[in-house]
């Protein structure tokens, strides 16, 4: 069976050539290099985890690798939040197939999809995670668009990442 971050990397590469999609939706997939690397050390957390923007989930199937690997914390619940409903079926699929290496590596991993547009969501849900991973889009908010009345309620307005980064920090357990 092959590690989920490997199952991940197998999926999201349908849309490596697809520049017009990630283009328009501010979408990298995150590489398996540098998910491993974001959550190398482990240590943390992850009782009440969140995914924001999760892509097809490199990030998260990087997360329960990281757990495999060590001695500790062998219990993992993550919240995965992504919009693009192109996307969530594929992300379904990696996560069923992370669930189920984990369960083969001694971890307990529970998840929850959800389909929400983030920047509502930052401004009307309170919650408190002890881990959140993200690789939020980087994507500039045009002038006189739908989307820069959405980040006006943000510090910054010129692009999605750093409404990302500031709803992250709101939603994380003080």
């Amino acid at each position: 069976m092959d590690t989920p971050t490997k199952f991940a990397e197998e999926i999201a590469s349908e849309f490596d050539d697809d520049s017009e999609f990630r283009k328009s939706k501010g979408y990298f997939c995150t590489p398996k290099q540098g998910a491993t690397l974001l959550v190398k050390g482990g240590g943390l957390d992850l009782s009440k985890t969140a995914d924001l923007g999760a892509g097809v989930g490199m990030l998260t199937a990087a997360l329960v690798e990281s757990v495999a690997s060590g001695t500790k914390n062998r219990h993992i619940h993550c919240t995965l939040y992504e919009n693009e409903v192109r996307l969530i079926p594929l992300l379904r699929k990696v996560m069923r197939h992370t669930q189920r290496w984990a369960k083969t590596k001694g971890v307990n991993f529970r998840y929850s999809v959800r389909k929400v547009d983030l920047l509502e969501a930052f401004r009307n849900e309170e919650h408190a995670y002890t881990t959140i991973v993200s690789n939020p889009p980087f994507l500039r908010v045009p002038a006189d668009s739908e989307l820069k009345k959405k980040t006006r309620k943000f510090l910054c307005t010129v692009n999605l990442y750093g409404s990302f980064m500031e709803g992250t920090l709101n939603w994380t357990a003080k």
